[in-house]
């Protein structure tokens, strides 16, 4: 089974210690969604600070298979034209 690492990077790098087997890629981008809702609930208030960060899932080589990111736009600093209407399917599913 291939190997995934989940590397989060909000203004240093904090590496996977863990490796991660799984059967395919999508299975790995299911599995950084979940990581990403979890580091976002645990990071409760702190989140709307408006700090990007991101995860990048890497291979056992090392090469960035795909990434995510994040940072929250304080709702005095929204503009109607940057808010999204409808939910969409990023993933394709």
């Amino acid at each position: 089974m291939p190997t995934y690492y989940f590397n989060i990077h909000d203004g240093g790098a904090a590496p996977d210690p863990e490796a991660h087997e799984l059967p395919d890629l999508d299975a790995a981008k299911r599995v950084a969604i979940r990581l990403s809702g979890d580091l976002i609930r645990e990071m409760g208030e702190n989140f709307w600070r408006g700090e990007e960060w991101r995860m990048e899932v890497t291979d056992e080589s090392g090469a960035v298979l795909f990434g995510l990111r994040f940072s929250a736009t304080p709702p005095s600093a929204a503009q109607p034209s940057q808010l999204i209407a409808e939910p969409r399917n990023v993933l394709g599913e």
